[in-house]
C-alpha cells in the first residue's frame, strides 16, 4: 500500500493483495496444515480501506457519518457470509449425521451474530484441528472480528469527531494519534495475552484491533510520503515477501497475534 495515493475506489493493488492474502489462507490450510498469516493482511487492508475513509472524513468534515458507514460495512460483508450459512442450514442433512446437526447449529447463530471467534474461545478450540466434530463455519471467527473491530471503529471515530468539533485540536494530528494509540495498546495487549493463553488470544479482538489501526494509521500518511520510484519497487517486494514467507518461517498458529504478527502486517503495510 506504499505504491498509490490513498483511496477508497476499486485498486489493483488492494485487489492483488487480497488475492495474495487469499491464495495463503487456502493454499497453507488445504496442503500444508498451517496457517498462513492471510488473515492478518485481510485485517491490514480493511482497515486501510474502511478506517482510513472514517479518519478522512473526520479530517475533513470534523464529523462521521456512522449510519452511511454501517450501510457501506454491511454491504461489503453480509451477503456473501449469511448466503454461505444459509446454504450450509438447507445441505446439512445431506452431509453431517444427524448427531452433529444441534453443535453445528450453535456454530451457524454464533456465525450468523458474529460472535464465532468468542463461541470458539469459549470451548476452547483448537484453530488447527480436524477431527470429525469440527463445525464447517469455525472459519467464520475472522468474519467476526473483522466486524467487530470495524463497528468499534465506526463508533470510536464518530465519538472522536464529536468531540474534535468543539475544540482548536488539529484534526489530522489527533486522529493519527488515536488510531497509534490504539495500535500501540491493542498490540501491547496482543502480546501479554498471547504469552499467557494464545489460543484465546487468537481470536480475541481486542487482540487483534492493532492490525485494523495499522491500515487505519497507513491510509493517513500515505498521501504524505515522498518516495522514489526505485524505493517505493524496494518496499512494495519487501512486503510481498514478508507475507509471503510468513507461514513457511512462523508457526503462524501457535504465535501469533503477539508481536510476531507484525511479520505479515507490516508487510501488508509496505506492499
Amino acid at each position: 500500500m506504499s505504491v498509490a495515493p490513498a483511496r477508497t475506489d476499486r485498486r489493483g493493488d488492494i485487489q492483488g493483495l487480497r488475492a495474495v492474502g487469499a491464495l495463503l489462507v487456502a493454499v497453507f490450510h488445504i496442503w500444508f496444515a498451517r496457517v498462513s498469516g492471510g488473515v492478518d493482511v485481510f485485517f491490514v487492508v480493511s482497515g486501510f480501506l474502511l478506517i482510513g475513509s472514517l479518519g478522512r472524513e473526520a479530517v475533513a468534515k470534523g464529523s462521521v457519518d456512522v449510519i452511511r458507514y454501517a450501510a457501506k460495512l454491511a454491504k461489503r460483508l453480509l451477503p456473501a457470509s449469511l448466503f454461505v450459512l444459509v446454504v450450509i442450514v438447507l445441505t446439512a442433512p445431506l452431509w453431517a449425521p444427524g448427531v452433529r446437526w444441534e453443535p453445528y447449529a450453535k456454530h451457524v447463530i454464533a456465525s450468523a451474530a458474529y460472535l464465532e471467534n468468542w463461541y470458539l474461545i469459549r470451548f476452547s478450540t483448537d484453530y488447527l484441528t480436524r477431527d470429525a466434530a469440527t463445525a464447517p463455519v469455525q472459519h467464520y471467527w475472522a468474519m467476526a472480528v473483522q466486524v467487530q473491530a470495524l463497528a468499534f471503529f465506526g463508533v470510536a471515530m464518530w465519538g472522536l469527531a464529536w468531540a474534535l468539533g468543539k475544540t482548536a485540536i488539529d484534526r489530522t494530528k489527533a486522529v493519527t494519534g488515536f488510531l497509534i494509540l490504539m495500535f500501540v495498546g491493542s498490540l501491547a495487549w496482543s502480546v501479554i495475552h498471547t504469552a499467557r493463553d494464545q489460543p484465546a488470544a487468537y481470536f480475541d479482538t481486542f487482540a487483534r484491533l492493532w492490525e485494523f489501526a495499522l491500515g487505519g494509521i497507513v491510509a493517513l500518511i500515505l498521501p504524505r510520503l515522498k518516495l522514489g520510484e526505485g524505493m517505493r519497487l524496494i518496499v512494495g517486494w519487501l512486503g510481498l515477501a514478508l507475507i509471503v514467507s510468513c507461514g513457511f518461517l512462523l508457526q503462524v498458529s501457535t504465535v501469533f497475534p503477539g508481536y510476531a504478527a507484525l511479520w505479515p502486517t507490516l508487510g501488508a503495510a509496505w506492499c
